[in-house]
């Protein structure tokens, strides 16, 4: 019980910390990660059969797909580094899930602990790109959040 409230914790100070320094990759990144807790909170509550780590958490598996998805999407787009090892840390989760897809075997204890560990070092991820967000843009104003979505040669008609 107290590593939940550990979590749970550092989860709502990461999430403030985020809506208050961060820019919008930041902000976004750790809405998405809200939402998919919320999503595996509600399907633990609703659809136990489904989040069981006996089997596949089917359920779960689907939230960490989708979590997975919307990371890519924001590291590709974004303007920072620290969204890739975001993206790269979820795809670990869904790589948990494979496993156990794949070998049915695999100790529920095991797959539960490696299914769920990964959500410590992603908040820790979040805090840091946010913290050093916050710290360039004190050092030089403003920073770009996104990359544009065509080459500068494309965006300027140059055929070069």
């Amino acid at each position: 019980m107290v590593h939940i409230i550990a979590f749970s914790s550092f989860f709502a100070f990461c999430l403030l910390i985020s809506l208050r320094y961060g820019g919008a990759p930041e902000r976004v990144a750790m809405l998405a990660q809200a939402t998919a807790a919320a999503l595996t909170i509600a399907a633990i509550f609703f659809l136990p059969h489904l989040a069981s780590f006996r089997k596949l958490a089917a359920a779960l598996f689907v939230i960490d797909v989708g979590l997975c998805v919307t990371l890519t999407i924001i590291a590709l787009r974004a303007n920072r580094l620290w969204t890739i090892v975001l993206a790269g840390l979820q795809l670990s989760t869904v790589i948990a899930h494979l496993s156990k897809a794949l070998f049915p075997a695999l100790p529920a204890a095991s797959y539960g602990i490696f299914a769920q560990f990964w959500a410590w070092p992603m908040l820790v991820t979040t805090l840091i790109g946010t913290l050093q967000h916050r710290s360039r843009c004190r050092q030089s104003g403003r920073e770009p959040n996104w990359r544009p979505l065509w080459p500068h040669s494309v965006q300027s008609g140059s055929t070069a």
